[in-house]
């Protein structure tokens, strides 16, 4: 079976369900993270590892009994992005304006594709269209992270507190969503 909570490292041993929870939010989906200072490496000999709930950003240590996980280096991200394909508007520092597609989406940032190539540390104010919703989802600041050409990848810096829990319930179903296609493959293996 495949783990809820996927991410910064493999996990080598049993690879049972991660049955645990968000202290804060109750939510479902964890993600392993980078350990960060002396405490955190000590903690892990003992099976003690981070984790980061992808709907409520709460980052947290969980006892993993019997759990080893590989460092690895293919996103170092700490929240999992999800395929989508959304509308947005964008708008730079300056006043001028850009319409895009957001390739991927996560409660911290996404990629975007644009015809106007946004620089990188350029400060963007983005609405986020999803279908069937009449308001977008406004992210008030983002920054660009990393750009190539028409691809950049942002991270948010600043939604309101309604914003942010409209960007949750999205990001929520689109976990579900992906949980539940696994789910699907897996039975049809068995």
């Amino acid at each position: 079976m495949k783990s809820r909570a996927a991410g910064f490292g493999q996990r080598v041993g049993n690879p049972r369900m991660i049955q645990s929870r968000c202290p804060k939010c109750s939510g479902e989906f964890l993600r392993r993270v980078s350990r960060r200072g002396g405490l955190e490496r000590m903690l892990s000999s003992f099976y003690v590892y981070p984790f980061r709930c992808q709907l409520c950003g709460h980052r947290f240590k969980l006892l993993q009994w019997g759990e080893m996980y590989r460092k690895t280096y293919y996103d170092r991200r700490e929240f999992e992005r999800m395929p989508v394909s959304l509308d947005a508007s964008i708008w730079g520092e300056s006043g001028e304006h850009d319409e895009g597609t957001l390739r991927d989406l996560s409660m911290g940032g996404c990629g975007l594709t644009t015809v106007v190539a946004f620089g990188e540390g350029r400060i963007l104010r983005l609405e986020l269209h999803v279908p069937g919703d009449d308001l977008p989802i406004v992210v008030q600041a983002a920054v660009v992270r990393n750009a190539a050409s028409s691809h950049s990848e942002i991270e948010f810096l600043r939604l309101q507190h309604a914003e942010r829990e409209r960007l949750r319930v999205l990001v929520k179903d689109l976990l579900a969503a992906r949980l539940a296609d696994a789910d699907d493959k897996n039975a049809a293996s068995a």
